[in-house]
């Protein structure tokens, strides 16, 4: 599943040259990649908090899993829009992580659905 996140001037993070703004999320990029190979999963909501959305409900469950017969990696896909606003692609977004997991109820050292 594919999600577009509009990066503009609701977020806190965003400024109003282009430039930095991609620079911005690069890094972010990155910093997520460190996340999802240290933790073996990134959720949406990590996505929204490093852009400065604000969170959802379903972005609680929903995210990527690390997993080795891949990359192991995602990338920011970015469509910059001539009035400023940034749009950025996740591929391959698992709807609902939850059941990635042996355990099929926690995701380690973080979170507990009962």
């Amino acid at each position: 599943m594919d999600i577009t996140i509009s990066f503009d001037r609701r977020s806190y993070k965003w400024c109003k040259q282009e430039h930095v703004n991609l620079v911005r999320l690069k890094t972010y990029e990155k910093q997520l990649n460190r996340q999802l190979e240290s933790y073996k999963y990134v959720l949406l909501r990590d996505v929204f908090e490093v852009l400065g959305i604000p969170v959802t409900k379903e972005s609680l469950t929903a995210g990527w899993v690390y997993d080795t017969m891949k990359t192991g990696f995602f990338e920011f896909k970015l469509h910059p829009k001539s009035n400023g606003v940034i749009e950025v692609i996740l591929s391959d977004m698992e709807k609902d992580i939850r059941y990635a997991f042996p355990s099929g109820k926690s995701f380690p050292g973080l979170y507990s659905f009962s």
